[in-house]
């Protein structure tokens, strides 16, 4: 590692260590495991409620939901949106993340509801009154 990171490791055999999945950087290699983890929470709460709209109250989300925040944070960063703009943002936020966070559907890049998402909700709202004649939703 150490000849590899001064870029005096021989190319053939640091193709043969990358051929076996080498992992160079641990510290890299633990971030990206823990960004995949979290993200795969995400859509796992997201697949069971249908939204990303993370309660402040509930104290078992609070990892997902401070995580979910800093990517919201790095996504301002990056489109230069802050008002800390001049603060570089984390490099490993990229274009590539950007595009697999807006896979999830309904994901918001702001943390509030929005007008087309609160209506969304409404009108299916409607649609549970009109099925059971209430608006008595059970919440899981």
């Amino acid at each position: 590692k150490k000849l590899y990171k001064k870029n005096a490791l021989n190319p053939d055999r640091v193709q043969q260590l990358n051929s076996i999945g080498f992992i160079w950087d641990l510290h890299e290699f633990s971030y990206e495991h823990s960004w995949m983890r979290m993200y795969q929470e995400l859509k796992t709460f997201q697949n069971k409620h249908k939204h990303i709209i993370l309660p402040k109250h509930v104290t078992a989300i609070e990892p997902l939901r401070e995580w979910l925040e800093v990517q919201r944070y790095q996504y301002k960063l990056y489109m230069g949106m802050s008002r800390g703009s001049r603060i570089k943002g984390d490099d490993r936020f990229t274009e590539e993340r950007i595009h697999i966070l807006e896979k999830i559907p309904n994901f918001l890049w702001q943390e509030s509801w929005t007008v087309p998402l609160w209506e969304k909700c409404f009108e299916e709202l409607i649609e549970y009154k009109e099925t059971f004649g209430n608006c008595n939703v059970p919440v899981p």
